[in-house]
């Protein structure tokens, strides 16, 4: 059994896809299925079904992924704590994080961060808090920025670095507007526009409503912060908003605290059961310190 082998059957349950998988490691598809081959033969089981509708784990496969995935995070980590001997020049780190993140200037913090580690590449990728939990259990992420109103599952540790209220988004002119709160018992019969499931904006939102003793009326979905707050300029519904998104105004819309107060909290998470790399530690204090927190 070779470290490649593990790195290509990692790469084809990732992307369900030889050819997709070749380009991401690297490598010709031919001698990535070959080499994929050779391992089945070596464990003697079959580990990816192929058809022509794509490639799915085997049972076998779906049992022996989690084992390669903590070899290769062992072995990624190692070769991590040897730059640290060099004084972290070079090193690499998987960041998510949510779109909205308070008073974090996130660019700011990773220029920061580059400025001081030029050698140490920093991938981005935006993704929903329970998405970004799942790929820090799979070492597919290293830190992950997220909405701590998604408890953490087992596995995952997390630090809170802001709470900030969440304020009601509404058309202008709106019934609602006028007074200084709104109960959020009287949206029960509004349309909502919301972040799309498993964000922790949604999940305070609904948690709220059912308080409140009725289930939202969602109208709209989407995970831009931009466009829901257009659909309610367009008084096509009300939206649940963090209140550093209303910096600088927004024309066609009013904000209202509501009642009772509700709040968010963005946190920085990453796997509990094994050691942050080095890049990854001080990418971390660098974001601890960018947002108050350390």
């Amino acid at each position: 059994m070779e470290l490649r082998q593990l790195r290509y059957v990692d790469a084809v349950a990732r992307h369900r896809h030889f050819t997709r998988a070749a380009a991401d490691v690297g490598i010709a598809q031919p001698a990535l299925s070959h080499q994929v081959k050779r391992l089945e033969q070596e464990l003697g089981v079959e580990l990816f079904r192929r058809s022509r509708a794509g490639v799915s784990l085997t049972e076998a496969g779906a049992a022996f992924l989690p084992h390669v995935r903590r070899a290769l995070l062992a072995v990624d980590a190692g070769r991590e704590e040897l730059t640290a001997l060099a004084g972290l020049r070079v090193g690499r780190v998987r960041l998510g994080a949510m779109q909205a993140l308070g008073r974090l200037d996130l660019a700011a913090a990773i220029g920061a961060f580059h400025a001081r580690h030029p050698g140490v590449e920093v991938t981005l990728s935006e993704e929903s808090t329970a998405d970004m939990y799942r790929l820090l259990a799979e070492g597919q992420l290293d830190l992950a920025l997220v909405a701590l109103d998604l408890n953490p599952p087992q596995g995952i540790e997390a630090a809170a670095l802001q709470r900030e209220p969440v304020l009601l988004a509404l058309p202008q002119g709106h019934p609602l507007a006028a007074g200084p709160a709104v109960a959020f018992s009287a949206l029960r019969d509004q349309p909502f526009v919301m972040f799309r499931p498993g964000t922790g904006l949604r999940a305070t939102a609904e948690r709220a409503s059912r308080a409140a003793g009725f289930q939202p009326l969602v109208a709209f979905e989407t995970g831009n912060l931009d466009r829901m707050l257009a659909l309610v300029a367009q008084r096509l519904g009300v939206a649940p908003i963090p209140a550093s998104s209303v910096r600088g105004g927004r024309p066609g819309l009013g904000f209202r605290p509501l009642a009772p107060a509700l709040t968010r909290t963005v946190g920085l998470a990453h796997r509990a059961e094994q050691p942050l790399a080095p890049a990854a530690r001080a990418l971390r204090a660098q974001l601890l310190d960018a947002a108050g927190g350390g």
